[in-house]
């Protein structure tokens, strides 16, 4: 079962306080090997956690953890503040969302190999927050909850495709 929340915000929020809205900000994916771990750590999942910048909106990353030995993979840079994450069925992706750089600019979802740790191309959102994500079963369309522009509807939902890495029209 997918669980996620919306949380509401308003305008002046969103100017003062992005790095602390709430999202999924860890999740496990199932067990993976991967560039940078051992044989003996081969059957244990990873923990994949967000890092917010407080003193930047361009220094965010994304942290792949080891759950045996609670050992940092890697460190992922992401361009952005990253805020929340959602891991495809198959493990093969975690789908990162990012802040917007500033108010009026819209937010991104980049897509994270769980195998070589690769960033993807990044997808264009039509909100300044995308927040919290699911998606489907079959892993064909990431569903991204964003909070509005200001000025505009104070909440969207934007459909991803896996598959062609493009955001459709929120709703």
């Amino acid at each position: 079962m997918i669980k996620h929340g919306i949380r509401l915000a308003s305008a002046a929020a969103l100017a003062l306080i992005p790095a602390t809205m709430a999202g999924p900000a860890s999740m496990a994916s199932p067990a993976a090997a991967g560039p940078a771990r051992g044989a003996a750590a081969a059957s244990a999942p990873v923990a994949w956690v967000v890092n917010q910048s407080v003193r930047s909106a361009t220094k965010g990353s994304v942290t792949p953890i080891d759950t045996a030995t609670n050992a940092v993979i890697t460190k992922i840079p992401a361009r952005r503040n990253a805020i929340a994450v959602a891991l495809a069925p198959d493990g093969k992706t975690a789908w990162v969302a990012l802040n917007a750089d500033r108010l009026g600019g819209l937010g991104q979802v980049i897509p994270v190999s769980t195998s070589t740790y690769q960033v993807g191309k990044p997808i264009k959102v039509a909100s300044i927050l995308p927040q919290t994500m699911a998606i489907t079963p079959n892993g064909k369309t990431l569903y991204v909850v964003c909070a509005g522009n200001p000025g505009s509807a104070p909440q969207d939902v934007v459909p991803v495709s896996t598959a062609t890495n493009e955001a459709g029209r929120g709703h």
